[in-house]
């Protein structure tokens, strides 16, 4: 890992440590705002008694990290290109056409229980009154898509915020969105815009934020978007429906179900 201090205000069906190990690290980045509610530790990754609509957990404790990729010829994608209007077009697998949509036929099955489908209505009900921010780019961002394409299915959130939020270029620095009939938000804060540079005068209010990076980027997309030489998307980390949506099933039973 590497350390930097700053001062500021379904190609396989089978993927167990190497599939907890990103996810595990993903959902402890991602998520740095979220009012009333403690996730400090792994112990959040367990599912207790979780009862569901569709499914429940078959023993008292399951680690979510730990599993297998199945295929899943029954159950339907949550959201299509044509139900979420939050799918931008590099993520739009159906729009364009891929040759093959077998990736969505797949899903995350715990060693020892069953992960239960996202519940929207739930997660909303959870969250009322609260507030999430997911901060980064490429990971963070396309979690943050996903989430706001499941809980269209209830409800359709509006985009607030000012010119403040935008930058020279136009490009988005901060995107929010909030559900009325819940009274919640969930921001995005887009990583390029984040302050990194030494601040020297410490009468402004500021205070040492220790900032911890990875040294690979395995689990993300490489620099340069390239493998051994060739482009590559993984739907992994791209497509929408996809993979991606896993990452709100397991936030879902971390919120929902939280080790006692």
């Amino acid at each position: 890992m590497k350390s930097h201090t700053s001062k500021s205000g379904p190609s396989s069906p089978k993927r167990s440590a190497a599939f907890a190990a990103p996810v595990a690290f993903l959902l402890v980045l991602v998520l740095v705002t979220l009012y009333d509610l403690s996730f400090a530790d792994r112990r959040y990754l367990r599912i207790h008694g979780a009862p569901s609509s569709s499914s429940s957990a078959s023993s008292p404790a399951c680690d979510l990290t730990r599993g297998e990729w199945v295929q899943d010829a029954v159950e339907a994608p949550y959201y299509t290109n044509l139900t979420c209007p939050f799918i931008d077009d590099h993520q739009n697998c159906m729009k364009f056409g891929k040759p093959s949509l077998e990736f969505l036929r797949w899903r995350w099955r715990p060693d020892g229980c069953e992960l239960p489908r996202f519940d929207a209505a739930r997660f909303l009900e959870a969250m009322r009154g609260k507030s999430m921010a997911f901060v980064g780019d490429s990971l963070a961002r396309n979690h943050f898509k996903s989430l706001l394409c499941l809980l269209s299915r209830v409800a359709q959130p509006v985009e607030v915020g000012g010119e403040s939020e935008i930058d020279p270029t136009g490009r988005a620095v901060r995107r929010d969105y909030y559900y009325g009939s819940h009274d919640f938000t969930a921001s995005l804060f887009w990583s390029p815009f984040l302050v990194k540079a030494n601040l020297s005068n410490a009468t402004l209010g500021m205070w040492d934020v220790h900032l911890d990076t990875p040294d690979a980027r395995r689990y993300g997309h490489p620099p340069g978007g390239s493998v051994e030489g060739s482009f590559v998307v993984d739907c992994l980390h791209w497509c929408l429906p996809g993979p991606i949506d896993l990452w709100s099933e397991l936030l879902a039973q971390m919120l929902l179900h939280p080790r006692r």
